[in-house]
């Protein structure tokens, strides 16, 4: 005997639980059955209600695995980590600036703080991510960028096993991490590259380090040491016992650091 086929494609509570009382009435059991105030109501209801919640269950995990439809941060970190691809945390608002001081060749260090003012007479704290030096005019075009929060030189307390250290906080700009290892042999601290995880050119003599976004921050990992996958280590140069590794990085504002155009230094 081929019964009717019960629909339960929509994702409302009122239509999955109409089609499962007109998928009962068609059966000759219930044909003359009142649904209505008895305790078979009680039943299709629990019925409804199940099907409703693992239609809306299936129907988020089925968005969660793809780009095009995925709505969790931690789903999209998921989804590019297998691409090589880190999911940047906040981005500072920036501005192209030109500065100008007395004498030629003059460098301006990383992290050198402008103040940067919009029409309202508001101020706010912006830094350059990058070291330059001025021409022979004394003048440089320098990008900076807005930071409610300057880090500077943080200790990163390092698993001893693989070297793998953890950055608290997803708001930080990456643009302006800056990470610096002191080995025993170092006499002073150097400053690391960001490595992504495609790239052919590095070898256990590069001095490279590289990110992995979670929700509430950033693993800094090196090269090497890799916890029970020793057939095949992280690329890049490993980091011997007692190294110190620091962290310097930015924080900043959001969209309140926007239209901000007057600056100085």
């Amino acid at each position: 005997m081929n019964l009717p086929q019960l629909n339960l494609g929509s994702l409302e509570f009122d239509d999955i639980k109409l089609s499962i009382k007109e998928h009962l009435k068609s059966q000759d059991e219930f044909s003359d059955f009142e649904f209505e105030g008895s305790a078979m109501t009680t039943l299709i209801d629990m019925l409804a209600y199940n099907t409703l919640y693992y239609a809306f269950y299936s129907n988020m995990i089925g968005n969660e695995i793809f780009f095009d439809s995925a709505q969790k941060v931690s789903s999209l970190i998921s989804l590019a980590k297998p691409l090589g691809y880190v999911v940047p945390g906040a981005r500072a608002s920036g501005a192209k600036v030109t500065v100008r001081v007395a004498g030629s060749f003059r460098t301006l260090p990383k992290y050198h703080t402008f103040t940067g003012v919009n029409a309202n007479g508001s101020s706010l704290t912006f830094y350059n991510y990058e070291t330059v030096t001025t021409n022979q005019n004394g003048e440089i075009d320098v990008f900076v960028y807005q930071g409610s929060l300057l880090t500077e030189d943080a200790v990163i307390q390092m698993d001893s096993n693989n070297y793998k250290g953890f950055i608290a906080g997803p708001n930080i700009d990456i643009r302006s991490l800056t990470i610096k290892v002191k080995t025993p042999a170092d006499e002073n601290f150097k400053e690391w590259s960001l490595s992504d995880n495609i790239n052919q050119e590095i070898d256990s003599r590069s001095e490279v380090y590289f990110l992995e976004r979670f929700d509430d921050g950033f693993y800094v990992l090196f090269g090497g040491n890799v916890p029970n996958d020793t057939n095949y280590p992280q690329p890049g140069k490993s980091l011997p016992q007692g190294s110190v590794v620091t962290a310097s990085y930015i924080t900043p504002s959001g969209e309140i650091a926007n239209n901000y155009t007057s600056f100085s230094s």
